[in-house]
């Protein structure tokens, strides 16, 4: 085991290259089943609870000053939802169960699974995969639960098309389907309109030795373009897209268990865009803070008057409408996907102190002098936090600027305390050599 991880593709970057030649697919997907089975016999998926204490979350809402100024905080916290980390792995086993009955009906033996895509390599670095990501932890951790092996894991959705087409002329082999792994996708920005979206545009890989540049493809591409399609070629079948030179569809699988409705929307785009058919395989459908107030009945005021509220409550803390408020045993997401500095902190922010205060601003004239130097003051807060496990600076004179550089060490990332333990682990193993 030790000296099959000093040499694994996907911590050492050495043997980086071998991502890019299309036959190590088998060697790929061996490398990938050891550290996923390290992963297991050292419980790097199993994390540490962080549930919302209800005695301490009702002193927070208590602690606000007026009636008014309550009912806001505990708007702001009615749609929270914890994910414990049962909860979490028991969906991403189910997400994967969905997948199964997919590949059973569909008789699929052939998949691709696709690490990521920020830059073409698939990470963002070039010269190596990081482990510390959310997906690739969380496809580590659904890898015993799938019952076809992958085929192969790709860098990114654009080289896995490249893949395809190579294994189709030189192997007669047909891969039709493409599978994402994530824990939770909330805007669905990145795996839709970057991902999915981009795979169309060529990038430059070397397979074998075979340049793939786009006139090269081009050529290999002639016998199955549109106007010369091969006689053997089974029509009913799909068949591969690119550079719009093939006319088919194809299957790009999302096995991620908690989804926004927004990204749901999005993948839906996605699939009228491109001709190509989006299975979204999930658990549970996240809703917004605009979702969440449009579809309960409010019997106090509107919709509209509650998510005004608590922008211009917390505008300083990145309050948006269509944030997403949950989090996970293992990660809490940032500022631009839910709301970690105001759950993690325990913050008090009272919508009487700002409405106090800009009465006063309007009321008095104020030379450019004394605004700024009351823009440099740091303000006292109070706190009172209400997630457990959780230790959190409490400074009075805390700036909301500041509050970032706090907020991401707890829950701290499960796919980024894994990558720390299995490096430490393979520098132990070093200094035995």
């Amino acid at each position: 085991m030790n000296k099959k991880l000093l040499e694994n593709i996907f911590l050492n970057k050495k043997y980086f290259n071998v991502f890019f030649n299309a036959s190590l697919h088998q060697k790929r997907i061996e490398h990938l089943e050891i550290i996923s089975k390290f992963y297991y016999k050292h419980n790097l998926f199993r994390t540490k609870e962080y549930p919302i204490n209800n005695k301490l979350l009702n002193k927070w809402i208590e602690s606000h000053k007026t009636v008014e100024d309550k009912k806001i905080a505990s708007n702001l916290i009615k749609p929270v939802l914890y994910v414990s980390n049962k909860d979490f792995l028991e969906n991403l086993k189910k997400s994967a169960e969905r997948f199964n009955k997919y590949l059973i009906s569909q008789n699929v033996r052939k998949y691709y699974i696709i690490i990521g895509a920020n830059t073409v390599y698939g990470t963002n670095e070039t010269n190596y995969v990081d482990i510390g990501k959310s997906n690739f932890w969380t496809i580590l951790a659904i890898l015993p639960y799938l019952k076809v092996k992958p085929y192969d894991i790709l860098l990114n959705l654009n080289m896995a098309i490249e893949f395809s087409t190579f294994e189709k002329i030189k192997n007669n082999v047909e891969i039709y389907d493409y599978v994402f792994v994530d824990d939770a996708t909330y805007s669905g920005s990145q795996l839709f309109e970057e991902t999915i979206h981009g795979f169309h545009l060529f990038q430059k890989h070397y397979l074998n030795g075979v340049d793939m540049n786009k006139n090269n493809i081009k050529k290999l591409l002639e016998p199955l373009t549109k106007n010369n399609l091969d006689k053997n070629i089974n029509y009913n079948k799909n068949i591969l897209i690119k550079n719009n030179d093939i006319y088919c569809k194809i299957n790009v699988h999302i096995i991620v268990p908690y989804i926004s409705f927004l990204a749901k929307c999005k993948a839906h785009k996605t699939e009228l865009l491109h001709n190509i058919k989006i299975h979204l395989h999930n658990e549970y459908f996240m809703e917004s803070y605009n979702k969440y107030y449009n579809d309960i009945c409010i019997n106090e005021y509107s919709n509209n008057n509650i998510i005004n509220t608590l922008e211009n409550t917390y505008k300083n803390f990145y309050f948006k409408s269509e944030l997403i408020p949950i989090y996970f045993s293992h990660k809490m997401a940032d500022n631009v996907s839910t709301i970690p500095y105001l759950l993690l902190s325990g913050i008090i922010i009272n919508h009487s102190d700002i409405i106090k205060n800009s009465n006063k601003t309007n009321e008095t004239n104020k030379t450019n002098e004394t605004n700024e130097t009351n823009k440099t003051k740091s303000k006292k807060y109070k706190f009172v936090q209400f997630i457990e496990n959780c230790i959190y600076p409490k400074n009075k004179n805390m700036n909301p600027k500041n509050l970032p550089k706090y907020c991401n060490k707890c829950p701290t990332a499960q796919s980024k305390i894994a990558k720390i333990f299995v490096y430490n682990y393979i520098k132990k193993i070093l200094k035995k050599y």
